[in-house]
């Protein structure tokens, strides 16, 4: 949010990035905050720091309230009861549903789950709360990168937990035996789409660090063949950090794809697309397709080499999943 800045880039920045970055550790810890205990816990340790912010100096701007408002406000209206009227003109289905509700009321809101309704409410003014937190920790110059590892280094353990757990067994988390997606790897969370959502996020920010290694290593250029030049340069501080990130960036594609997450895949795919927009200007763009085609070719040969073929039937089946009788186009239609 860019609203939210810090006046003075003292130490409060970097105390509340340590504390930001070990609840964004430990939060997918927590089975990825599905049970409500730690849904509630991670919320409000995540208002507390937002108001220690506040207390701090953050000065948040217009803007940036207007968003947070804005956005906090489309979900408290779905929860407010309007007339049937208006009711049957926003959402003709939600008045049918509540039509055949033997408890239907003349004033019913638009969200027919009003619990999942304030869940979701939670959950955004929580991730709010984070964002803000983080804005506000990069006023200091160690607030990012303690940021960053923090995210990566807990999707590198979510990556590692995962594939074992698919091609080692047992098929748990932390003793628990998983109920749901068994033929997947999830991770710490219950829901495999959950974990390739954090995947995809350590994953695209473990690429971007990447890309701005090689960037400064390109621009500093050197003597000698491109190939001595490159081999040297793995000797380096920087060359070995950039040897781990791509290692990293290895592991986590290969336990995307191990999830089964189509729209985990997708979002990724789309993400890599934009990062090579991005960063056309400091490495040409080239580099970044490298290490993409690198990045997703060893995930498929993890992919092959372990016998999962459940994507491949994932991918055959999108059609039916969307269009079928008992698919999401039909759901959508009805809850509109």
């Amino acid at each position: 949010m860019s609203g939210i800045h810090a006046v003075e880039p003292g130490p409060a920045p970097m105390i509340l990035a340590v504390f930001l970055a070990l609840l964004l550790a430990a939060a997918p810890m927590l089975f990825g905050a599905t049970p409500r205990p730690a849904l509630l816990l991670l919320c409000a340790l995540a208002s507390l720091l937002a108001l220690a912010a506040l207390a701090a100096g953050a000065r948040p701007a217009f803007g940036g309230w207007l968003l947070m408002a804005g956005l906090m406000t489309i979900g408290l209206l779905q929860l407010l009861p309007l007339p049937a009227d208006l009711l049957s003109y926003l959402s003709p289905e939600a008045a049918r549903l509540r039509a055949l509700a033997t408890d239907a009321a003349s004033g019913a809101p638009l969200s027919l789950d009003p619990h999942a309704t304030w869940t979701s409410l939670l959950l955004l003014g929580g991730a709010l709360c984070v964002f803000a937190v983080a804005r506000f920790s990069l006023g200091h110059p160690a607030g990012r990168p303690l940021l960053m590892s923090a995210v990566i280094g807990t999707g590198l353990v979510e990556a590692f937990y995962g594939i074992r757990q698919l091609l080692v067994g047992p098929q748990e988390i932390f003793g628990w035996p998983k109920l749901w997606y068994v033929d997947s790897a999830s991770g710490t969370f219950v829901n495999r789409n959950h974990f390739a959502g954090y995947l995809e996020m350590a994953l695209m920010l473990c690429l971007g660090l990447l890309v701005a290694v090689l960037g400064a290593r390109a621009e500093g250029g050197g003597t000698g063949s491109p190939r001595v030049r490159f081999i040297l340069s793995l000797s380096t501080p920087r060359g070995a950090g950039a040897l781990l990130l791509m290692t990293s960036a290895c592991v986590m594609a290969a336990a995307l794809l191990m999830s089964h997450s189509r729209a985990g895949v997708a979002s990724a795919s789309i993400g890599g697309l934009i990062l090579v927009w991005l960063s056309r200007r400091r490495t040409g763009g080239r580099a970044v397709v490298a290490v993409l085609a690198l990045v997703g070719a060893v995930g498929l040969a993890a992919l092959i080499i372990a016998g999962d073929s459940v994507p491949g039937r994932r991918v055959a089946a999108i059609a039916s999943d969307l269009m079928g009788d008992d698919g999401r186009a039909p759901l959508w239609a009805d809850a509109a």
